[in-house]
């Protein structure tokens, strides 16, 4: 039967198929014809059956033509069950594996062992964002767990935006060289991700910021898994000095990262938060960038779009400044290079980046620079990578990752506060660096760095007898968020009520004098008696001469 035919199988579970056909844009749901027809693998009656979709106006115009000459059966709610659509569905197998040893293993066994969840490693993270470096920083983390003989998965969340198909630059990159997990966020999802891997990894970038997350940094510590599960974090941040959430949050963020297997940071200081706020010890490593082989940079600068022919200075600028032409003419004429600038002109500005310039561009940009100026993390990385002069300008914002870097590599010569500062230190601009003495270190602490990434992924998962309590825990702790949530939601909608009375038909009406008295769930409203606020009560009364005899009440008050 077609259930236990292996080839079919293979197929049917994306282990089997082109590259091409899994990254291509028609599998989703979004479509660019009028009407679509495949087959529909949602029912199994042995007879088949045609699946429709409508996808235009046009083409509902069209189906309503024709549907009284045949059998249909709206499935809106229902979609179709595999088949290729859905965008961007996860490959819970290890296409990796069945590739690999095609012709080593008898097809049943292949099969048996490509599925194996061991080889599943969920990756959370930020890499849906409108950030080159942080979407990089999980391309890298994603290509060195594959290349270690693992299947990793980016789970996308809706935490930094509301869909996975925008217009962001790290969605647009890892859906096209990344296997996302999910198209969707939801409970349901999260489950199914516990039965298909055995393996969680959070990290790199700012996942342990309270600031950026608040409540939702739970799910940077794996609110969702059970402990049977592995849980590591690799290179994550905190991304300044100190952990700023209150107490309870402390708390709560203490209980989920001592259930984790093996905790590493990127940042020196991470370390002492680490220890001296929930009492876990972690190491020091690099940021993922830093661990993956430079060919892997060269083949997606092979697909930028740029050619640019002559020497210039690369700038990118992550908060920028709004005086940062002057600054950079200034480093043009003592160089005597044109300048090549992206990036944000001025962070109060909120200039969008511009979205057509790509990821693939960006690195070819640093790559194929005389000089580099910065005020981000993750482009001065590359810029030590590719071994360009630059000058790293920290210019406020996460303080702890740039002092890191500062202190490992000893960049203090190559480094400002301001933009400012760049014509009061023309030596940053005409001092060579010594990048043997930068690769050395870099190399040895990549190994490190690549050592302890192995280790905690080969060392086996060990479970405590008494484990289930944290699992029990965990779950009462998300009881108690949800019922919290919904507190506060009732919450807003109460004083939303009371501050947008046009539908308090529902609730007690009173009136004196001049205004009119409301009562919401026990809250006294106060309202002037104008036309405008009776129109606005009245409204939401449906029976014509209810709202005019109220309407009538009402009016005699002014």
């Amino acid at each position: 039967s077609k259930l236990e035919c292996v080839y079919n199988n293979l197929f049917t579970e994306h282990i089997s198929i082109k590259n091409e056909c899994i990254k291509c844009k028609y599998r989703k749901y979004e479509r660019v014809s009028d009407i679509s027809i495949g087959d529909y693998w949602g029912i199994n009656d042995n007879k088949g059956v045609s699946l429709v979709l409508i996808n235009t106006y046009k083409g509902n115009n069209t189906f309503k033509y024709l549907n009284n000459k045949r059998k249909y059966k709206n499935i809106t709610k229902v979609k179709p069950f595999n088949g290729g659509l859905g965008g961007n569905i996860s490959i819970f197998s290890n296409r990796k594996y069945f590739f690999d040893n095609l012709y080593k293993e008898p097809l049943e066994e292949l099969y048996k062992n490509s599925n194996n969840t061991k080889y599943n490693v969920g990756i959370v993270n930020m890499a849906f964002q409108d950030n080159y470096g942080g979407a990089l920083t999980y391309y890298a983390l994603y290509k060195v767990i594959e290349q270690l003989g693992y299947n990793p998965l980016l789970i996308y969340d809706n935490k930094l935006q509301d869909s996975l198909y925008n217009n962001f630059i790290g969605n647009k990159f890892h859906i096209k060289y990344s296997n996302i997990a999910n198209e969707y966020f939801s409970e349901e999802i999260l489950n199914q991700l516990n039965e298909n891997c055995d393996t969680f990894i959070v990290g790199s970038d700012q996942v342990w910021r309270y600031d950026f997350f608040e409540d939702n940094i739970f799910y940077y510590l794996f609110n969702f898994t059970n402990n049977s599960k592995k849980k590591i974090s690799y290179s994550s941040s905190f991304g300044i000095p100190t952990y700023n959430g209150g107490y309870c949050n402390k708390l709560l963020f203490k209980n989920y990262l001592k259930q984790f297997d093996y905790v590493s940071v990127r940042e020196d200081d991470g370390i002492n938060i680490c220890k001296n706020e929930f009492d876990v010890e972690a190491t020091h490593v690099l940021d993922p960038v830093f661990l993956l082989d430079v060919k892997y940079y060269d083949y997606l600068i092979s697909k930028s779009k740029l050619n640019i022919k002559y020497k210039y200075v690369a700038s990118y600028l992550r908060r920028g400044d709004s005086n940062i032409d002057k600054y950079l003419s200034f480093v043009s004429d003592k160089l005597s290079l044109k300048v090549f600038k992206t990036g944000r002109v001025d962070f109060s500005s909120k200039v969008e980046y511009d979205k057509s310039f790509s990821i693939e561009d960006w690195l070819y940009m640093i790559k194929n620079c005389d000089f580099f100026i910065s005020d981000s993390f993750h482009g001065i990385c590359f810029a030590i990578i590719f071994n360009k002069p630059f000058i790293l300008v920290i210019n406020d914002g996460a303080i702890s990752k740039y002092k890191s870097l500062i202190r490992m590599f000893k960049l203090e010569n190559r480094t400002i506060n301001k933009f400012y500062e760049i014509l009061e230190d023309t030596n940053i601009i005409n001092t060579s660096m010594d990048f043997e003495q930068i690769n050395e270190k870099l190399e040895l602490e990549k190994k490190k760095s690549l050592e302890w990434l192995v280790n905690a992924l080969e060392t086996p998962k060990k479970i405590n007898k008494d484990s289930y309590k944290d699992d029990m825990i965990n779950l009462l702790i998300e009881k108690n968020q949800q019922l919290n949530n919904e507190n506060k939601q009732l919450s807003n909608k109460i004083n939303y009520l009371a501050n947008n009375i046009n539908w308090l038909k529902f609730f007690g009406i009173y009136n004196s004098k001049n205004y009119i008295y409301i009562y919401l769930f026990g809250i006294k409203v106060t309202i002037k008696a104008t036309e405008k606020n009776i129109n606005m009560i009245a409204w939401w009364i449906p029976v014509k001469k209810w709202r005019e005899s109220f309407k009538d009440k009402f009016r005699k008050l002014y």
